[in-house]
């Protein structure tokens, strides 16, 4: 899990100028929910990836 949120993080970082503080604090926020209700261990690497996008994509 934590290579997928590192991976997108740099794509994005490379992109943009997404990450400070607020940004990165709602998108663990995000993900620790997340991890409430689906067993994050299960998914795999792209679809994890996917779902970090998608809510960065809300989130800029």
């Amino acid at each position: 899990m934590t290579k997928a949120v590192l991976s997108v993080l740099k794509q994005k970082e490379l992109e943009s100028s997404f990450i400070d503080r607020e940004n990165f604090r709602s998108l663990m926020m995000y993900i620790n929910q997340l991890g409430g209700v689906t067993i994050l261990d299960t998914l795999n690497r792209k679809d994890l990836e996917g779902l970090i996008r998608e809510k960065i994509e809300t989130l800029a």
